[in-house]
Parts: structure tokens; C-alpha cells; sequence
């Protein structure tokens, strides 16, 4: 075999790796509990994740300011917010540029009008406990922090699927 069909071959195996991880993180946290976290957001508050996860359905939406935002993304959270906060939902962004990029971050999270709770994850320890694979990540989880799904990146259809997994935990359809 020559070298370049060996590393065609390689390439193709190592995506379909990939796929299949993905595809097993994303099953395997349909059944896990969300991740106990405690993190100051950009206004000094204190958030913990059994607050959090007493009052309602959430999102856990991990970004970085320095890559620009996903539009589609950030539209779509936007309308759950809108929609959906005065029935409990409420949305935690979780910036991953670090202590020394937090007024990017504020400068983002205002220009983006990003209305919901925001931290800097300073030192990656809300990464480390959700483990985003892809940015943006949305963890979509239930009352009571059960995870309903995950979502690494976003994808053409991703808009479709978000929605009708947000209206699920609210009884629409």
C-alpha cells in the first residue's frame, strides 16, 4: 500500500473514531446527572448548580470571545431565553478565554446582548467537569440536573433539534 493510501486510510479511520466517541458521549449523557459546579459570573454573584438546577430547565452553553460566536447559535438561545425565563429557564455561558481575556469577554457578552448568567471559566474547572468536546457547547438540562442532551459544536439542523428539545421539557411540541 503506498504511503498516501495509508494515510487516506488513517484520516478515515480516525474521523470515523471520532464519530463514533461523539456519538457515545452523547448517548452516555442522555443518562448522567450534570456536574456539581460553584462559579462567580461577571457581576460577582455567586451560581451554583443546585440552585440552578432547582428552578428549572437550563442551558450550559461554553463559548470563547476570542473566535467570534456562532451567530445561528447565539440567536437561537436568545429566543429560549426570551421565551422561556419567566417559566424558570435560565441559561449559564460559560466564556473558556480565561482570567486575563475577561473584558473581552463583558465587551462580548454586551455587544452580543448575552442577557443570561455569565462566568469566565478561569481556570477550566467548568470544562473539566462538562468536557466540551467542540465550542460552542449546549448542554440542555432537565429540572432537577438530569442532562437531557449535549451538542459539540453546531451543525446545519442543530437549530431544529435545540428547539424541539427545549419545548420538550416545557410540555410543547
Amino acid at each position: 500500500m503506498t504511503i498516501i493510501k495509508k494515510i487516506i486510510r488513517s484520516q478515515k479511520l480516525f474521523f470515523m473514531l471520532i464519530v463514533c466517541l461523539s456519538i457515545n458521549v452523547f448517548s452516555e449523557d442522555k443518562q448522567k446527572t450534570a456536574p456539581q459546579f460553584k462559579a462567580r459570573d461577571l457581576k460577582g454573584q455567586l451560581i451554583t448548580s443546585d440552585k440552578l438546577y432547582s428552578t428549572g430547565p437550563s442551558v450550559v452553553y461554553f463559548w470563547h470571545s476570542c473566535c467570534g460566536l456562532n451567530k445561528d447559535q447565539l440567536t437561537l438561545l436568545k429566543e429560549f431565553y426570551a421565551e422561556y425565563k419567566s417559566k424558570g429557564f435560565e441559561i449559564v455561558g460559560v466564556a473558556l478565554d480565561g482570567v486575563n481575556k475577561t473584558a473581552s469577554v463583558k465587551k462580548a457578552v454586551k455587544i452580543y446582548q448575552m442577557e443570561w448568567i455569565n462566568v469566565v471559566d478561569v481556570k477550566n474547572e467548568l470544562k473539566e467537569k462538562f468536557g466540551p468536546v467542540f465550542v460552542p457547547a449546549v448542554f440542555i438540562i432537565r429540572k432537577g440536573g438530569a442532562v437531557q442532551c449535549v451538542y459539540n459544536g453546531f451543525e446545519s439542523g442543530d437549530d431544529v433539534k435545540q428547539k424541539k428539545e427545549i419545548e420538550g421539557l416545557f410540555g410543547k411540541e
